[in-house]
């Protein structure tokens, strides 16, 4: 493997780890977010933002 996409993939894995150190701790409050999004596109008839990203 050549030493630039060694370093790549070192890299992605830091940013992999950084990532879910910040994310996995809030899941729950995403989740409330996203029913919360949903509650009011419900309401006003608007496309639901969690279907727009399946």
């Amino acid at each position: 493997m050549s030493p630039i996409a060694q370093a790549d993939q070192e890299l992605e894995s830091v940013i992999r780890e950084l990532a879910m150190h910040i994310v996995v701790p809030r899941m729950g409050e995403f989740d409330d977010v996203c029913k919360i999004a949903n509650r009011v596109c419900d309401r006003y008839g608007l496309e639901k933002s969690v279907e727009r990203l399946t």
